[in-house]
């Protein structure tokens, strides 16, 4: 009787054992399995990531994006953008650096230049310290100027005389005439004249928040964060955001000689996930992706 139940006993634990090796191997080839669909799952996401893609930055190279300034660029980046789900930010880089967007001010040089008349107001105002007679040069300045731009110039010196003289009323009024009427234009550092003029009235509100962060001027990431500071209005968000990925980028990123025009590769930067395209020129297309 005790060798009879010995015996059963130690045949059912063979048996429990056999089962729960069983179950094991059942779990473990599970597991495999949905190890195996899910790597099958990622591989299929990532190839369809990369395809569109393709898709995006050849759709940006094929609106002009890779030959384009950066006041033409945010254009065709953004209807690009919106065209295609995937896409976060489109950058490009060139030889000399991030050309969309701009990270570093624009070298202050006008053209056409002021003329002879301009460089002799300058002269009466800063050198000779009488601005009540460089004012007086300075609206004959932009009388005949022929562009907009040195006519909006000459117009923020008129004021800036005022301004010295105490005349404030007379200030006030060619500040808010610069602003409304040559607010698109920008002063030789890159400063919109619509955001220098209402600085200087005292007067920014969230209007021109919503234009700045909506991108209605062609600035570089300096002068953004300055005034995106001042605005006071918020922290720029995903217009703020693009400077500072393209700065990320342009860290992290090293050409490639060998990468042909049309080639794609990704790339990986400070936790972003991105595809660069090279484009004719040395010119590299950058498309951050959405990741979440």
């Amino acid at each position: 009787m005790v060798f009879v139940l010995v015996a059963t006993t130690v045949l059912l634990l063979l048996g429990l054992r056999a089962v729960k090796q069983q179950r094991d191997a059942i779990r473990s080839l599970a597991a495999s399995n949905a190890l195996l669909a899910a790597d099958r799952m990622v591989s299929e996401m990532e190839g369809r990531a990369t395809e569109l893609a393709r898709e995006c930055l050849r759709d940006a190279e094929a609106g002009g994006l890779a030959a384009a300034t950066p006041k033409v660029g945010r254009s065709i980046a953004a209807a690009v953008e919106s065209r295609h789900p995937i896409a976060a930010h489109l950058l490009v880089l060139e030889a000399g650096g991030m050309r969309y967007p701009r990270l570093r001010p624009r070298t202050a040089v006008l053209s056409p230049a002021p003329g002879e008349l301009f460089e002799e107001a300058e002269r009466e105002e800063v050198l000779v310290e009488r601005p009540e007679q460089a004012a007086v040069m300075y609206r004959r300045c932009k009388e005949t100027a022929r562009t907009a731009r040195l006519q909006a110039l000459a117009l923020a010196r008129m004021a800036r005389c005022f301004r010295k003289l105490g005349r404030k009323n007379e200030a006030a009024e060619a500040y808010r005439a610069l602003g409304t009427t040559y607010g698109d234009e920008s002063d030789p550092f890159g400063r919109p004249y619509a955001l220098v003029a209402a600085f200087e009235l005292a007067a920014p509100d969230e209007r021109l928040y919503r234009d700045f962060v909506g991108g209605r001027w062609d600035i570089d990431a300096e002068t953004a964060d300055y005034f995106v500071t001042r605005l006071g209005q918020g922290d720029g968000g995903e217009f703020m955001r693009r400077f500072r990925i393209a700065a990320a980028f342009e860290r992290s990123f090293q050409p490639l000689a060998e990468m042909n025009p049309g080639e794609m590769l990704p790339f990986s930067f400070e936790d972003q996930q991105a595809f660069v395209s090279a484009a004719p020129g040395g010119v590299f297309l950058t498309l951050e992706v959405v990741t979440k």
